[in-house]
């Protein structure tokens, strides 16, 4: 079930909300090539709390700076960098994470959405090249815009792609950014063009980040389309039944946990969740309330 993602805890402290502060810059880090095994590129990195993100910055053989900053997803950054304390090279610039985001979410005005491309390699949105991210000038994997119609994208293309856009405006939005993150929620849960039931999975994950972030009603929509998408998957409904719950929306929640429970009746997250709104759990303050 994806909402087992609501367990997940991040090993590293500073992959939390936080004040905003300046991008602290980390030091050099070695990143094995994917085309060479045995040779290894180095970059410098930054960190930045608020946007629970990083910059790298790739470096020559001799530790020049090649090319510009780009920002780096922190699971790339845990699971692909690895630290070089012996090498004392260090920048001779401060980047910061919010100009980066600022210039990669420039778009011209929106009408009609459609899938303009993608980037990656690998499930989840992330690529598989050596140095994963983006330059701060280029465009996002994944935008809502006009224009004709392009070259219609492989389903796992587009989750690629949206899964990416998304992860840019969720930092965003951390950052404090929120009217500009917000936009970017709608147009993203406003995509039809390439959306099949596979992509339940997607809009799922989806609503568990915007529930943690206290979205409740943009989660709410994104479990709807996942359950639009699979209209018998007993999770789906109960991830509407659980964020109506948390909502108030005690007798929307009942609804979908019957749904739920026909679609599969022995889901024991369901029956507690229906014992608890109809008061049977001993104690329980809000159980009989109904709307």
């Amino acid at each position: 079930m994806s909402g087992a993602a609501n367990c997940r805890k991040s090993r590293q402290p500073w992959i939390k909300v936080g004040v905003m502060a300046k991008a602290q810059f980390l030091g050099v880090y070695s990143l094995r090539s994917a085309k060479n095994a045995s040779g290894k590129r180095y970059c410098f990195v930054w960190k930045d709390v608020a946007a629970r993100t990083c910059l790298f910055q790739p470096l020559t053989p001799d530790l020049k700076p090649e090319g510009s900053p780009m920002l780096l997803r922190p699971e790339q950054f845990r699971r692909d960098f690895t630290p070089e304390p012996g090498i004392a090279a260090v920048p001779d610039i401060e980047p910061q994470v919010g100009d980066y985001l600022d210039a990669a979410f420039k778009v011209p005005p929106v009408e009609s959405v459609r899938v303009s491309g993608a980037v990656g390699k690998n499930a989840g949105g992330e690529s598989s090249e050596p140095y994963p991210g983006r330059s701060h000038d280029g465009p996002p994997a994944f935008r809502a815009q006009t224009g004709r119609s392009g070259p219609k994208l492989a389903p796992e293309e587009v989750d690629k792609a949206v899964r990416a856009e998304f992860a840019m405006s969720l930092m965003r939005f951390r950052r404090g950014n929120k009217e500009g993150a917000l936009q970017d929620f709608e147009r993203l849960l406003a995509v039809e063009e390439g959306i099949v039931p596979a992509h339940k999975h997607m809009f799922t994950d989806f609503g568990i980040d915007l529930r943690k972030s206290r979205l409740y009603t943009l989660a709410s929509r994104c479990f709807r389309r996942a359950a639009n998408l699979s209209p018998h998957d007993s999770h789906a409904l109960f991830n509407l039944a659980r964020i109506h719950y948390e909502m108030g929306n005690f007798g929307k929640a009942a609804q979908y946990l019957d749904a739920a429970l026909d679609s599969e009746p022995d889901l024991k997250c369901a029956m507690r969740l229906k014992m608890r709104i109809h008061g049977d759990r001993p104690g329980d303050p809000q159980g009989k309330k109904q709307s």
